[in-house]
């Protein structure tokens, strides 16, 4: 698949449409697509102590209409693991196919479609040291300012800091391999991200995320397809779904569920759409306030 061409819609995107008020109004989990589930879960679970969801044992396979809907992937099976971060609300989640074809996505740490999250951890020298043991690649690490990126078994950039106080339990960084504008137009201008320079809190939500820019390398490597190992999704929930599907499609902001329309639980709609960096983001409900007690 050929790298994508940036929307002109999204340059003028804030004249047309203005800052979108509430549009986003919390986030869910950050989903990857991995190629094999049981070293995903040996790392998160095993390795970085990220407590896993759900009853204890094996992920098995399955046949879900919904998830071929969302992710492209019709005749597919998958399994999933989900994983909580402590003090965070976002979440990671993990999906595996299989009966599909598939290419994976490994982008170096400038090109564009990449992506780091970064963790607190208890210390961050003996974790390195253990994934060292199991023949993770360590990007960089210093022992002097206690921190280290590494990369999953599915190349996620991964980045370990000290747990200490005012330190964020995570945060999320999306890379630009370009131009940073037009996805600062996407998150701005259309999602409601209320931005300070390159960095935002996601609405609704003390959790920051921040947009990264590096010149576009001469070799970029091809935008993936949304269920190729090694593409990454970001879940938002927002307040009505096909309100800003509608206004993001105005936009030229390519859709990639299936028809490019959004796949319905329950009669609550759910779709995934692309940035201008090949970067993938799910739409979802506000989830409901919980019942008073």
């Amino acid at each position: 698949m050929r790298r994508l061409s940036r929307p002109l819609m999204l340059l003028i995107a804030a004249p047309l449409f203005g800052q979108a008020p509430d549009v986003v109004v919390g986030v869910g989990t950050f989903i990857h697509v991995v190629a094999d589930l049981d070293k995903t879960i040996h790392f998160y679970k095993d390795r970085l102590g990220l407590e896993m969801t759900g009853a204890a044992g094996p992920r098995a396979f399955s046949s879900n209409t919904v998830i071929e809907n969302l992710y492209d992937a019709t005749g597919s099976q998958s399994r999933v693991a989900v994983f909580r971060i402590a003090a965070s609300p976002l979440g990671l989640e993990f999906v595996e196919f299989k009966g599909i074809s598939q290419k994976p996505f490994r982008p170096g740490i400038g090109d564009a479609g990449a992506s780091i999250v970064t963790l607190a951890v208890p210390d961050v020298d003996p974790l390195v040291s253990a994934l060292k043991a199991d023949g993770t690649s360590i990007v960089s690490s210093s022992s002097e300012r206690h921190i280290a990126m590494v990369t999953d078994p599915d190349g996620f950039y991964v980045q370990l800091v000290k747990a200490e106080p005012g330190v964020a339990a995570a945060k999320l960084s999306l890379i630009s391999g370009g131009s940073v504008t037009p996805t600062l137009h996407l998150f701005r201008d259309l999602l409601g991200f209320q931005f300070s320079g390159l960095n935002a809190k996601i609405p609704g939500t003390q959790f920051d995320l921040q947009l990264m820019e590096f010149k576009r390398p001469q070799n970029a490597p091809d935008t993936p397809s949304i269920h190729d190992p090694g593409a990454g999704v970001l879940r938002l929930q927002v307040r009505n779904v096909d309100t800003l599907l509608q206004t993001l499609k105005n936009a030229d902001v390519p859709v990639v569920s299936v028809g490019g329309n959004p796949v319905s639980i329950g009669g609550r709609h759910f779709v995934i759409l692309r940035d201008p960096d090949g970067f993938f983001f799910q739409l979802v409900p506000q989830t409901p306030p919980a019942p008073a007690r």
